[in-house]
């Protein structure tokens, strides 16, 4: 008689990963302690090995620190896994919303598919106003033409001042529906969005808003749109949820309902504009919810699919939004560091935490920058950064990597998301570090660069000769890890080649998915139009 086979269950999973968590977290505290003892502090080491040492020290810890927030956020998730009651029934609210679609030259396909979408939520009462801020003619006759086959109300104005932020707040005052319900052009919703969300801004007066997924659904044969999904995935799956745990989820743009009295009492008069949103940063939703936080508000999480949407689909459009991100979100992370340091106790410490994380994030560009570079400047220049005995440094750098790098790809896997497609996804984030350096520039010397909208329907690549420091940096990695391996085949393994000379090639193979993956024409897909034209019969 045969065995059964042991089948575990999804809260033994999740606390398992609750004991791996908290050991990655052990891991990482010891590998920093051991990690602090390498630093050349004597002045007898040549300049260059203490500005590498330090540069080095800095991309680890920075590292260090959102890893303790990555993993934080799992066990956080994990919590209100346990913790979390069935929606048996739906519970049920007729207050009336009005749902605002943003939209900017977008087409006309699109655009139907997300107002037909919208019209057909299964809630009461709700209005739908469609507010085209389009430059181009053909664009705003497309929007005149669809407001008037679908019954809604279109706004238009006559500047783009506040971009998207502005057109939402010029048209909120005269709203008189107490929620409002925000959609990107692209983003469509599921029947159900409304009818589930807005009782929980019934059952909670202090509730701002309830924020759910984005979701791309563009990813067939498109691979930038596909990491592009992945990417979103690790955000809302465990992040948001360690966030909206702590009071601290930010509004995301597109796919939220707010109370609009909180937004009312937001509000702010900037050279004579009203903003309600605030249109001072190109991240106007997450610069908002600081506000709300700071005047006492909740914001809440729901990490279920009630939206979908597109993704950028060529590396211009991700690179495009990823500048537009990163730009807003450092911008309002050195902004939030000088009210923490003016006014300690505007936000809670959960609060503030997760703040200075979501505002630093984009700081990854310079720290994966640094790690490139190191190992070529090893066995380049022979410029050494750290000064152990290399065993111990393995003893405890090795089971920190190994044990956190499986963390991360099996809390992903327990919510159904393939390892190839995460680490494909982790693959982009890395060669996106040109941006991210170019975006902390900006926010960090305050200067100013327009505003860029994420482009769709274009299917081309960008030239090489644009991606000139990727292709060097390329080269240096490659041409480091083979010359690392004929080093040690010629003169014996020596562990700190070893260990360079396995970076470099890894690098190498993260940066080559830029060339070999993600940078390529591709067949942007036709979208049908919704209603078929009716022609009228031909005369006998």
């Amino acid at each position: 008689m045969s065995r059964p086979r042991f089948r575990m269950t999804r809260g033994r999973l999740y606390r398992l990963m609750g004991v791996m968590t908290i050991t990655s977290l052990t891991l990482m505290a010891a590998y920093v302690a051991v990690r602090l003892t390498t630093i050349p502090f004597d002045s007898s080491f040549a300049p260059s090995d203490r500005i590498l040492a330090f540069c080095l020290l800095w991309a680890e810890l920075f590292l260090c620190m959102h890893g303790v927030g990555y993993f934080t956020s799992v066990l956080k998730a994990a919590r209100r896994e346990r913790r979390a009651k069935p929606w048996l029934f739906a519970r049920r609210s007729t207050l009336p919303v009005a749902v605002l679609i943003a939209s900017y030259n977008e087409s006309e396909e699109v655009l139907a598919e997300t107002i037909a979408s919208a019209l057909a939520m299964d809630y009461p009462r709700f209005s739908l106003y469609l507010l085209d801020d389009s430059t181009k003619p053909e664009s705003r006759q497309a929007a005149a033409n669809l407001a008037a086959a679908f019954g809604i109300t279109l706004v238009t104005r006559t500047n783009r001042a506040g971009y998207k932020a502005g057109a939402i707040n010029d048209v909120l005052p005269a709203l008189t529906e107490p929620y409002v319900a925000i959609l990107d052009a692209d983003q469509r919703p599921l029947t159900t969005w409304l009818r589930d969300i807005v009782p929980l801004l019934d059952e909670s007066p202090d509730l701002a808003f309830v924020q759910v997924p984005q979701v791309y659904v563009n990813t067939r044969g498109l691979p930038v749109a596909r990491a592009a999904a992945y990417q979103q995935a690790v955000f809302f799956e465990y992040i948001c949820e360690g966030k909206s745990d702590s009071n601290a989820m930010f509004c995301c743009g597109s796919n939220v309902v707010m109370r609009r009295e909180a937004l009312l009492s937001v509000e702010q008069v900037v050279d004579g504009r009203r903003h309600f949103f605030d249109e001072t940063s190109v991240t106007e939703d997450f610069a908002t919810t600081v506000r709300m936080h700071a005047a006492n508000w909740r914001t809440a999480y729901v990490n279920r699919r009630y939206v979908v949407g597109m993704g950028p689909e060529t590396l211009p459009a991700y690179f495009t939004q990823q500048m537009r991100w990163a730009m807003g979100t450092l911008g309002i992370g050195l902004r939030v560091i000088g009210q923490f340091v003016r006014n300690p106790r505007m936000l809670t410490a959960g609060q503030w935490w997760e703040y200075m994380l979501s505002g630093s994030y984009y700081f990854v560009g310079f720290a994966t920058f640094i790690f490139m570079i190191a190992p070529v400047l090893f066995v380049g220049f022979d410029v050494r950064p750290l000064r152990s005995e290399e065993g111990l440094y393995l003893i405890f750098f090795i089971p920190y990597i190994v044990f956190t790098m499986n963390l991360f790809f099996f809390g992903m896997a327990l919510r159904n998301y393939s390892l190839k497609g995460v680490w494909l996804a982790s693959a982009l984030s890395f060669a996106t570090f040109r941006t991210y350096m170019k975006a902390g520039i900006v926010a960090l010397f305050g200067l100013k660069r327009a505003f860029g909208v994420t482009p769709k329907g274009v299917g081309g690549a960008i030239p090489l000769r644009q991606l000139w420091p990727e292709l060097l940096l390329l080269a240096a990695n490659l041409v480091t890890a083979g010359y690392g391996l004929f080093w040690m085949m010629r003169y014996g393994l020596e562990l700190a080649y070893g260990v360079n000379t396995f970076w470099a090639a890894y690098h190498s193979v993260l940066l080559s998915t830029l060339f070999l993956h993600f940078n390529r024409r591709v067949e942007i897909p036709v979208h049908q139009p919704l209603f078929e034209p009716v022609r009228a019969p031909e005369a006998a």
